[in-house]
């Protein structure tokens, strides 16, 4: 907590309220719980001011300019009940709103300009009309199906209703396929995968935890609940999703997935994550009789030979289209919507050239395909390697504002789990003094852990040590 006093000119109160934010960061590294709800508090003059920063309002690489919007916004409230000089606060709030990334900014237009209104207002300042006419102007171009005005439609719809529109959106994570892939969905962005899970939490909550509903129902979501969790690298807990489906009751005639296919699929995470004999206890339990499309891919797997996966993925692809048709009660028009919204944007012909030089020099899809944010979320999830790389973008200011301190505590989280890469940068950031104080000892200490890591060398670390 913060004391910001009269006598602070609007560039110490800046530093504090930076001082602040930083803090707050720190702590969510160590309790990513607390980013549901996160609570940043100062005092101004003898009242005690709580902000919150909720998991939904903005990413995590927009959180430092979010909050330094709506610190400024909620001190300019301060200042103009004591009759201060609001404007250079309001002002400064204005200058991070337009940092942010536009989603979030024209979300956040709206409310910035009704507030500002409400202070000329106060003033009796014609200046508020203006303000008030965009607030109105910014709501009106935010009109659209989101995905919040899907979350509010689903608590009104009638279970059959309800099904048949939550498979309907799912069937787009099992479109570009289930097996052989460990990467994000193609020309996705945000909105795309912020719905489907609203949808899969919707879906499994109201479905799956239901003893009321059928296997059939219940079963459909865990399965695509596990399907959408491997393709985007949350290994650990795609697992615990398949675990729950084979736990079950299980009755033939309602049997959508076979065990078979879930261990085949509960075995590649494991290898994903390198557990290779856990991966293989898996696959033995998958059954020639029971899935011939499956007992041929497990075979190439273990075989370590090019893995079969466009018959099986359009075999799966079949199965929730023909369950979407069966039962059907979706109006065309929302489907129509639902279309349009996972509709990969328009490209020029020029782009398009471009993208494929990119690819054809060999620059690794892969290295460009992920965000800051998802980087993010796997770090909070444990994924060393993700620690790593959202250690190294805040050492560098790549995709976030550099942080020093912010990529120390990175390191370390990956340096404890025995990541060779985070203990050199960590031995770096100790023997340069880069976000802490400088000691030889320590750094001598990781340079040590690190050059007995067998791991040090791989291709994949090395362009993310400090140099």
């Amino acid at each position: 907590m913060e004391l910001i006093g009269k006598s602070q000119t609007i560039q110490e109160q800046e530093t504090c309220f930076l001082h602040l934010i930083e803090e707050t960061q720190l702590d969510l590294i160590w309790h990513p719980d607390r980013r549901e709800k996160c609570e940043i508090t100062f005092t101004h003059g003898h009242r005690e001011i709580e902000v919150y920063v909720y998991r939904e309002d903005c990413p995590m690489s927009a959180f430092r300019e979010y909050a330094m919007f709506l610190l400024f916004m909620v001190y300019a409230d301060c200042l103009a009940i004591n009759s201060e000089d609001w404007k250079p606060a309001a002002a400064r709030a204005l200058k991070y709103l337009r940092k942010l990334p536009d989603e979030v900014r024209d979300r956040s237009l709206a409310f910035a300009y009704t507030r500002i209104a409400h202070l000329y207002e106060a003033s009796g300042d014609p200046k508020a009309e203006w303000y008030r006419k965009q607030a109105e102007l910014c709501r009106l171009y935010a009109d659209g199906m989101t995905p919040r005005d899907a979350a509010s439609m689903m608590e009104t719809m009638e279970d059959d209703k309800l099904f048949d529109f939550c498979l309907y959106v799912l069937r787009y994570i099992v479109e570009q396929g289930c097996f052989g892939e460990d990467a994000f969905y193609l020309g996705w962005k945000r909105e795309q995968y912020e719905l489907v899970e609203i949808v899969l939490d919707k879906a499994v909550e109201h479905f799956a935890h239901d003893e009321g509903n059928t296997i059939l129902n219940r079963s459909f979501f865990y399965f695509l609940k596990g399907i959408y969790l491997k393709r985007t690298r949350r290994f650990k807990l795609a697992e615990a999703v398949w675990k729950a489906y084979l736990e079950l009751p299980r009755i033939e005639e309602e049997a959508c997935f076979t065990p078979s296919l879930v261990h085949a699929l509960w075995g590649e995470c494991c290898l994903h994550r390198m557990e290779e004999a856990l991966a293989k206890e898996h696959f033995r339990l998958v059954r020639e009789d029971e899935d011939p499309l499956v007992w041929e891919y497990v075979q190439s797997l273990l075989a370590k030979e090019n893995v079969p996966t466009d018959e099986l993925n359009q075999a799966l692809l079949q199965t929730v289209t023909d369950a979407c048709c069966q039962n059907n009660v979706t109006p065309q028009s929302l489907k129509e919507s639902i279309d349009a919204f996972f509709a990969p944007p328009e490209m020029d012909d020029e782009e398009e050239e471009q993208d494929e030089e990119v690819d054809g020099e060999g620059n690794g899809e892969e290295e460009c395909a992920y965000t800051f944010d998802q980087w993010y979320d796997w770090a909070e999830e444990g994924d060393r390697f993700a620690q790593l790389v959202v250690g190294f973008l805040y050492y560098k200011g790549e995709a976030v504002s550099q942080n020093y301190r912010l990529a120390r505590e990175w390191f370390y989280l990956s340096a404890l789990q025995g990541n060779a890469a985070a203990q050199m940068n960590l031995a770096y950031m100790y023997a340069h003094g880069y976000g802490v104080e400088a000691d030889g000892q320590e750094a001598a200490r990781w340079r040590e852990k690190a050059e007995a890591n067998p791991s040090l060398g791989l291709k994949s670390y090395r362009d993310l040590l400090l140099r």
